[in-house]
This record gives structure tokens, sequence and C-alpha cells, in this order.
């Protein structure tokens, strides 16, 4: 073999190796290319998933009721009555029962006529009086499991006739929903003078708020919204950061007074999530990472 053939031999054999590791480079790319997509699609659904579970859902299984709340209250005395919340949903939940009570007249800063306790199963705990309050915070309630918070009402001996309301609600959230909102009662009752005589078994009827007790913007029902249905499960404690309270306020006007009640509309109770990356690719600039809420899967919420 002539010293010419040997070069030509050696730069065929150099091109052929080139060609190869072209092609491998370009197999390499594709792949990686195709990872990259794949973390962003995750992503994308990852933060769509997180967004929805943002907000906050109502739950017409989550009821809460007065037992005992007399329609008709005499100054200078002291009614008992129990608050119910009932988890009538599928899923366990983390519960704040919302309490709110209002005497027509009374306006920001003013004393009112009413002064509402609650128990905590070792001592009274009194209301602000300053709006919307959650009470008697349950950390696990499970499907059908209820709740009851004993309550009492004074009323002030100088008060006179007044028109008065009280709403109850039941703010939760559970392992996907950092806000879950029960429908909000409202019951309607009067203050006597001191004197007055009443119906012992004349209580109060509950209702349904009116239109500006309850808005609660922002709200869907579970399987709806921004396209995840949230799934249910027991609460458990996990790594991730807790979701902060979100708050709405609403008035009410009562009676003739025109008074105004503001009403929050949204869990205090903060929620542990639990996060896992669902890829991560890292490609020149940098890593791009999916992230889901929880990797236990639970059943689906109840239509409502």
């Amino acid at each position: 073999m002539t010293a010419q053939q040997a070069a030509d031999e050696a730069a065929e054999k150099a091109q052929t190796a080139l060609d190869d590791a072209r092609v491998a480079a370009v197999r390499k790319y594709n792949l990686l290319q195709q990872a990259l997509d794949k973390a962003l699609a995750d992503k994308e659904a990852a933060d769509k998933a997180l967004a929805a579970a943002k907000e906050c859902v109502r739950e017409t299984g989550l009821s809460s009721l007065a037992i005992g709340l007399p329609s008709k209250v005499v100054a200078g005395t002291t009614v008992d009555f129990t608050l119910r919340v009932t988890n009538g949903t599928t899923r366990t939940l983390t519960v704040d029962p919302l309490v709110s009570f209002h005497v027509a007249g009374e306006g920001a800063g003013t004393k009112s006529v009413l002064g509402v306790e609650w128990s905590d199963g070792s001592d009274w705990q009194p209301l602000s009086g300053e709006g919307s309050e959650h009470i008697a915070h349950v950390d696990t309630m499970k499907p059908g499991e209820h709740s009851d918070v004993k309550m009492r009402m004074k009323a002030d001996p100088a008060a006179t006739a007044k028109d008065a309301l009280a709403l109850f609600a039941g703010d939760a959230s559970d392992a996907y929903r950092p806000c879950v909102l029960g429908p909000m009662k409202r019951y309607d009752f009067q203050v006597l003078p001191a004197g007055s005589t009443t119906d012992p078994g004349d209580d109060a009827e509950p209702g349904k708020p009116g239109d500006q007790d309850d808005p609660r913007p922002g709200t869907v029902t579970p399987g709806q919204g921004s396209g995840a249905t949230p799934q249910g499960g027991a609460a458990q404690q996990a790594t991730q950061a807790n979701t902060a309270t979100q708050a709405t306020q609403a008035t009410a006007t009562v009676g003739d007074g025109g008074a105004t009640l503001a009403a929050t509309g949204s869990s205090s109770a903060t929620l542990p999530m639990a996060g896992v990356g669902a890829g991560a690719v890292v490609l020149g600039a940098g890593a791009v990472a999916a992230v889901r809420r929880r990797t236990s899967r639970a059943a689906s919420d109840p239509a409502v």
C-alpha cells in the first residue's frame, strides 16, 4: 500500500467516525429536548393544580346548626345553646367553626348589649364582638363526625327591644384544599326588655343568609373552576410551607336599624402540604422542576 492509499483510508475512517459522532449527538439532543418538553409540561400541569388548590371551594356537606338558640332573649338573662358542626362530606377535614352576632343599631366600636361566650372544655372564652370569629378548632373531623360547641349568651339588663342575628358556618381545610367553606346559616332573634315573657320552646329557625351576609367571592364548587377536581383523604402532617389564611368581608343589614356585620369568609387553619418533584432536567440554562401537592391518592369530591 502506498502512502497515498494509506492517507485516503485514514481520511475515510476519520470521516466515518465524524459522521457517527454527529448522528449520536443529534440523537442525544433529541432525547434531551423530549425530556425538556416533558418537564415543562409537567411543571405547567403542576402550576395549574397548585393554582386550583388555592381557590376556596364550597362544600354543602359541612353543616353548622345552632341547637337551642331562642328566638327571643330577655334583657338581664343568660341563655345556653349548642353549635353543632357536622362533616357530611367524604373527606377528613380540619375545621374552624365561624360565628358572628350582631344587634341592630350597634356600629363598630360600640359595646354590644349581648355578651357571647363559648366553652373550650375547661373554661368560657368570650367573643370579641368585633366581627366574625373562628372558635373551637378541630384538627381532625372524619366523614360523618360532628363537633358540639357549648355556647351561652348574656343580654345586658338595660337592653331595650332590638332585632339581632347570628351567623354560623364551618370553615375548613383538607389534604388538598387550604380553603373549604361550608354553607352559612343565619338565625334572626329579638332582644326584649327586662321582665318580658317568652315561650321557652320557641327556638330561632335557621335560614339562608341575605345577599350581603355571605358573598365569599372567588369560591368554586368541588369538581369545577380551574380544571382540577379536588380530592379527599385524611389530613396528614407534611413538610411543605403552610398556606396563609384568606379572608373576605361582608355586610349584613339587620331589621330596620341598618346595622352592618363583618363576615370573614375563609379558614384560619393553615394546611401542611407535601411536595414531590415530578421531573427535573438540567439543560444549559438550569433546571426545571415539576411539583405536585401529594403522592397519595384519595376519593373524588362529591358533586354539589
